[in-house]
């Protein structure tokens, strides 16, 4: 058995905090932008509602009741898309028009936190 620690291949992206409290991606540091709260209903894509200039990553905590979503262009459905459990955080730094969610159960709450490059 070797000791070498195991390396991930591609390591998820991630929001970290620098010593002054300033939100980090993958080594880029951000400044925040916005924070919404969205509800997600079930058999209806939902977008995020306004996305503020500048926007390059955007973090979404699932609350009360699990939601799926999309980026490639078809609306997720309560049973297709990829899921987000309550309580999950999906760290999204894509194209923000494209992303949709549609809720598995009635209730289901989205909180959003916008960030964009530090200036």
């Amino acid at each position: 058995m070797s000791n070498t620690p195991f390396k991930q291949k591609n390591p998820r992206p991630v929001v970290v905090y620098d010593d002054a409290g300033n939100p980090v991606f993958n080594g880029r540091p951000l400044r925040p932008l916005g924070y919404e709260q969205m509800s997600v209903p079930v058999g209806s894509a939902t977008m995020f509602p306004t996305v503020p200039d500048g926007a390059s990553v955007v973090l979404v905590k699932v609350e009360t009741a699990a939601v799926r979503y999309r980026d490639d262009g078809t609306d997720p459905t309560a049973t297709v898309g990829m899921p987000l459990l309550p309580g999950e955080t999906l760290v999204y730094d894509a194209v923000m028009s494209d992303i949709r969610f549609s809720g598995q159960a009635a209730g289901a709450v989205a909180n959003v936190a916008f960030y964009g490059p530090a200036v």
